[in-house]
């Protein structure tokens, strides 16, 4: 969804059915400098195809000139036997923890909140474990001084990128996902395959429909450390 493959995708296919698949909040769309582009491009795609009905309804919201009977929805995937099978596998940790799996990027993977919030957590003594961040990106440095800074140094584990990060899931006490805005959020579907328990932020667009509004799972406002705490 990105301009030059979308416009690279209308002129391969220009006697052929060209598709297009949208990954982010369709928002963001509009911060674009090739938003006209855009709009001209989406019209002329055969089919656009959305990873969930609320970004299939923001798309139709943000691009009204595309008819609605062009999109469809097709969820992303996980191989559940995959993910059984390697959540088996043990983790170097022999104390509760809670889990958060993503790229270190405080632009759309809000960190802070969480860090904040388990903060909390250990202040109130609610809480004896660990909070455990799988992954890398440009702010970790960041986040450690964050860390450091809240006195969680000792508490915080930044395991970096995990080839398996389904023996952790399996593993975790909770699973959290602290994101200002998702593509989808497939780590949310992964957790729930390995029996974890689920809270995420209430983020465009993807966990609302993947935890079925709060059912499958606990949703939280964005930002909001004393929900997340709680």
């Amino acid at each position: 969804d990105t301009f030059s493959t979308l416009l690279i995708t209308y002129i391969l296919s220009w006697k052929n059915k060209s598709l297009s698949w949208v990954h982010l909040n369709p928002s963001e769309f509009r911060k674009s400098f090739f938003f006209r582009g855009y709009k001209f491009l989406f019209q002329r795609m055969n089919a656009i195809i959305c990873i969930c009905h609320d970004q299939k309804e923001i798309f139709h919201q943000v691009f009204g000139n595309v008819p609605e009977k062009k999109s469809f929805v097709i969820y992303n995937s996980i191989d559940p036997a995959r993910i059984d099978y390697l959540k088996n596998e043990p983790v170097d940790i022999d104390e509760p923890f809670v889990l958060s799996v993503a790229r270190l990027d405080s632009r759309s993977k809000d960190f802070r909140t969480l860090i904040k919030a388990f903060g909390q957590l250990k202040l109130n003594m609610s809480y004896l474990g660990k909070l455990v961040i799988v992954g890398d990106g440009d702010d970790k440095e960041r986040l450690l001084c964050f860390t450091k800074e809240l006195g969680l140094e000792n508490s915080v584990i930044f395991q970096g990128i995990e080839v398996n990060p389904y023996r952790w899931m399996a593993k975790a006490d909770a699973f959290v996902l602290s994101s200002k805005f998702e593509g989808f959020g497939l780590v949310l579907v992964e957790a729930m395959q390995c029996g974890t328990l689920v809270i995420s932020t209430n983020c465009k667009v993807g966990p609302g429909e993947i935890l079925a509004r709060g059912r499958a799972g606990i949703l939280v406002g964005v930002g909001q450390v004393g929900q997340m705490e709680k």
